[in-house]
């Protein structure tokens, strides 16, 4: 886009005609961000740009951070970036308390336990546990809370809540303990990181997904860091 005097060249990304755009609504005030251009390029804005009310003044066009759209309007964000951390595998007893108020309600013991990834590994150590309720809308929750100890003798604070669910058929399957493909059914959790330790210390500043898939005695999860 060329603005002439009021503004360097490449400044402003090449625009593709044929795509849409609007303004991000989380850059409605970032004044900061903004580039003022010429009120002669105004006639161009209604065939490149979805513009709320009131963006324009007099003299000027703020143009702010633009997010593609797709054909149904959409925005489109950008892609959120994960880096694999670790298998955990963990062995599990549950003992079933019946249906409460809640809903019908577990609790899980934690036997012997393990981890490894590129960045640690280790065993998981006794003591950790899980308590599940199964909804009344068939979706089981589920919060554990466990303790890593690594190879190099660190211990991490590991908690998580998830959900787990699916079709009927596949959830019985499961109950009764049959090998079942973890994508027939959705379990995601969302572990987070706690612990002293130096090395380790960056587990505490950041985000992580899991995806759980579950056998007769165990369970296995997939741990991705949210970059």
């Amino acid at each position: 886009m060329n603005c002439g005097p009021f503004c360097s060249p490449g400044a402003f990304p090449p625009l593709d005609p044929k795509r849409r755009f609007a303004v991000s609504a989380y850059d409605l005030n970032a004044i900061m961000r903004s580039v003022r251009i010429p009120r002669t390029l105004d006639r161009f804005a209604p065939a490149l740009y979805d513009c709320p009310p009131g963006l324009f003044d007099q003299n000027s066009i703020h143009l702010l951070e633009l997010v593609p759209i797709d054909s149904m309007g959409r925005g489109l964000m950008p892609e959120i970036k994960i880096e694999f951390l670790f298998t955990i595998a963990l062995e599990v007893e549950v003992l079933n308390l019946g249906d409460t108020p809640y809903g019908s309600r577990r609790v899980g013991r934690f036997g012997s336990g393990s981890f490894e990834g590129p960045k640690l590994k280790g065993t998981v150590l006794p003591g950790g546990a899980c308590w599940m309720l199964m909804r009344r809308d068939d979706v089981l929750e589920i919060e554990v809370r466990i303790t890593l100890e690594t190879d190099d003798k660190q211990q991490i604070y590991m908690n998580w809540k998830g959900f787990r669910h699916g079709p009927k058929e596949v959830i019985d399957r499961l109950n009764r303990g049959e090998a079942v493909d973890p994508e027939t059914y959705y379990f995601r959790t969302t572990p987070y990181f706690e612990t002293s330790s130096e090395k380790y210390g960056w587990m505490n500043r950041i985000c992580s997904i899991a995806t759980g898939s579950r056998k007769a005695s165990g369970r296995t999860f997939d741990v991705f860091q949210v970059l």
